[in-house]
């Protein structure tokens, strides 16, 4: 079984709320019993299967614009900046993004020029 002791600690993230590494080790224990009856006498792959089920937790809803990726809690958010005419976000899991300004975007349109079309996953 599980045991207390034996469950690693939380991943660590600059402004994470202080309540989600116990729910990061709540969601360990479980996935850790029931992998130990999925998966009986293989340890690895109990450990596994409990890291990357409490992992879950950290997933980061892909944005579709400009105002989700602002959305994005603080936290979960590596780099969020503005650069030229978009919005670059790197988010915890790695993952790119980039969208339009939206001040630009209607300045680019009200001047007769086409809107980018950069939006979306880098």
């Amino acid at each position: 079984m599980a045991e207390k002791s034996n469950v690693p600690a939380a991943p660590q993230f600059p402004g994470m709320p202080r309540d989600f590494a116990a729910r990061w080790e709540n969601a360990y224990v479980r996935a850790f019993k029931q992998a130990e009856v999925n998966h009986p006498g293989d340890d690895t792959e109990q450990r596994a299967v409990a890291t990357r089920e409490a992992n879950r937790l950290f997933a980061v809803y892909e944005p579709e614009s400009y105002e989700e990726a602002m959305a994005i809690e603080s936290w979960k958010v590596l780099h969020r900046d503005e650069f030229g005419t978009e919005l670059r976000v790197v988010t915890i899991d790695g993952k790119k993004y980039r969208f339009p300004l939206p001040a630009r975007k209607a300045e680019a349109a009200s001047k007769g020029g086409a809107p980018a079309n950069g939006a979306g996953k880098v």
